[in-house]
């Protein structure tokens, strides 16, 4: 998924504000929201962004969605989130070619790792 403007693109936000609804993905309790979907399940999360949001100061802050897409997919019941970071995309001095070849690199090994743990 691209970065835009900070944040996870619109038409995700749109499906997550489609399959987050109450006694039906997720319930209210007192002090907390219990998820009602398959605590097994584990979801892939691929990021990509012009910028790099894990190696400058300036960036941190704004680095929330993958913070967004955990936390509603903990709402909802899934703690396991694997993320894959394709970052710097638009820094002229970076070679683009090499990071997205680095991005499909670690995508394969997330897939076998991913494939050996679950046979």
């Amino acid at each position: 998924m691209p970065l835009h403007n900070f944040n996870v693109v619109s038409k995700f936000k749109d499906y997550i504000d489609n399959i987050m609804i109450v006694n039906e993905t997720f319930k209210c309790e007192v002090e907390s929201l219990i998820g009602l979907d398959d605590s097994n399940k584990q979801i892939t999360f691929i990021i990509t962004s012009g910028g790099e949001f894990d190696k400058h100061i300036q960036y941190t802050n704004l680095d929330f969605a993958v913070q967004y897409v955990r936390g509603v997919f903990s709402i909802l019941g899934i703690d396991k989130v694997k993320v894959i970071r394709v970052e710097g995309l638009d820094l002229a001095f970076n070679n683009k070619e090499k990071i997205v070849e680095k991005g499909i690199s670690d995508l394969k090994e997330w897939i076998d790792e991913f494939s050996s743990r679950n046979k």
